[in-house]
């Protein structure tokens, strides 16, 4: 299993530049087991604040990396319905966010999207979900823009604050 930490990334950005941390948010929306959810997003703010980065090229580079995640997710999970499904079934974690996802969909429709790519832990695995319920695309990715959006404005701008306990 991939396991990072902040040493590793900060290790991984001086190495490789900011780039890195895109590479990063589009792994961790893959739903990479190991990854710490959330690590990148702080870090390119602080790279903002730096100077490395333009907020909106960290912003949109971010949005763009994400997006592509949730793609590649949606299109598997609907490609391999059944393995996946047999996966989440088996781990009561998975099976627990499944449910909390399914519901906020069907509870409040398009406004649950949306709540569901804003909320910690669930925001990634929203995409399986959709994959597996045959949501239609076009409409589950512009919903999930404003939501995916908000996650990760509001945490460059953690970064940005609180540089100083990042990097």
């Amino acid at each position: 299993m991939l396991e990072l930490n902040g040493a590793d990334l900060s290790s991984f950005v001086a190495q490789y530049g900011p780039v890195i941390l895109y590479v990063l948010v589009f792994v961790e929306y893959l739903n990479v087991p190991g990854m710490l959810g959330g690590i990148a997003l702080p870090v390119v703010g602080a790279f903002v604040k730096i100077g490395s980065v333009s907020f909106l090229g960290a912003l949109l580079w971010s949005l763009l990396s994400a997006q592509l995640g949730m793609i590649i997710v949606y299109y598997l999970s609907r490609l391999f319905h059944a393995p996946f499904a047999r996966y989440i079934s088996i781990r009561p974690k998975y099976a627990k966010m499944y449910g909390r996802v399914t519901y906020l969909m069907d509870r409040y429709g398009a406004p649950g999207l949306v709540i569901t790519r804003m909320v910690p832990v669930i925001r990634t695995f929203s995409s399986i979900p959709a994959g597996f319920l045959d949501y239609p695309f076009c409409r589950y990715f512009y919903l999930s823009v404003p939501g995916t959006a908000v996650y990760i404005l509001v945490n460059i701008l953690i970064g940005y604050y609180f540089t100083g306990a990042i990097l």
